[in-house]
């Protein structure tokens, strides 16, 4: 749903049109995106057991759509580096989570803080690191990729996340990396990296 709804908010924000060969890719995009959660059974599972849960992705989607345009329009309109950006982006997350933590660990007890730092060893604090690094290469990655295309262009990275994570070539994998080798195909054309030169979808592409 991201490239659906990052395209909606990039057309409202800039005003960038959108052409036949953009709606096909978005068409094709999220069908063969629902063919994906139909054969894991993710969709199925998520109605069944967790309806809350799959709406609350719903709205990540359109949310986290909508903060990459306006990370695009704060970096390009504002003159704002994209490593300050994320500087007040990580900031503002971490004031938000100490807050939430607090109000957890007092009220909700979603998670149990004090089994994690009486456990909290090296192993810990290597995943810890790992994770930060790697959450700082994805978002310096995404935002540099957004700065220098558009918002749309950081769909083909989510498009590899979820290659390496299929990768294992084993029963349903198969069908899931096939379809999302043409999720990244379509993801090419709706970015104008790729023209097909038919139907007039190479009309309207830089």
């Amino acid at each position: 749903m991201y490239i659906l709804f990052s395209s909606i908010f990039y057309y409202l924000i800039f005003k960038v049109q959108l052409h036949k060969h953009h709606y096909l890719s978005i068409i094709l995009i999220i069908l063969i995106g629902l063919i994906i959660d139909l054969v894991t059974e993710n969709l199925q599972k998520e109605v069944v057991n967790d309806l809350l849960l799959l709406i609350m992705k719903f709205l990540k989607e359109i949310f986290f759509s909508l903060y990459s345009v306006l990370a695009k329009y704060v970096i390009e309109k504002k003159y704002v580096s994209v490593y300050e950006f994320s500087f007040y982006v990580g900031l503002i997350n971490l004031i938000l989570l100490i807050i939430f933590s607090i109000f957890d660990h007092y009220y909700f007890e979603i998670y149990n803080y004090t089994d994690y730092f009486n456990n909290f060893n090296r192993n810990e604090l290597l995943v810890l690191l790992g994770v930060i690094f790697t959450q700082l290469g994805i978002n310096l990655t995404s935002l540099f990729a957004t700065k220098n295309n558009s918002p749309c262009h950081v769909f083909i990275i989510f498009v590899f996340g979820q290659l390496a994570y299929y990768i294992n070539f084993q029963g349903v994998s198969i069908i899931v990396i096939i379809c999302l080798i043409f999720i990244l195909f379509l993801s090419l054309i709706f970015n104008e990296i790729i023209e097909i030169n038919i139907w007039g979808l190479s009309y309207n592409t830089k």
